[in-house]
């Protein structure tokens, strides 16, 4: 449903929790606003202080920030 909003740009929504899988597909459309300018005024916001790895796959091929985490798991094997 979000896919068809962007798409038809019906602008319904505002904000939505997408994966980093989706991520290239929507930036690549057009269908998301880069994050950069917002982490880069808030200097209470250290954007090094999330994990490279995570840093990496919020960052599209463009080198532009698309989202932000909000939560973390892990899996290990005991």
């Amino acid at each position: 449903k979000i896919s068809q909003d962007y798409s038809n740009q019906a602008g319904q929504y505002d904000i939505a929790t997408i994966s980093n899988f989706e991520l290239p597909f929507f930036a690549e459309n057009g269908w998301l606003r880069p994050l950069d300018e917002y982490v880069d005024a808030d200097p209470d916001f250290d954007q090094q202080d999330i994990l490279p790895p995570l840093r990496e796959s919020l960052t599209h091929k463009d080198g532009k920030l698309y989202a932000q985490p909000f939560y973390g798991e892990s899996s290990f094997l005991m």
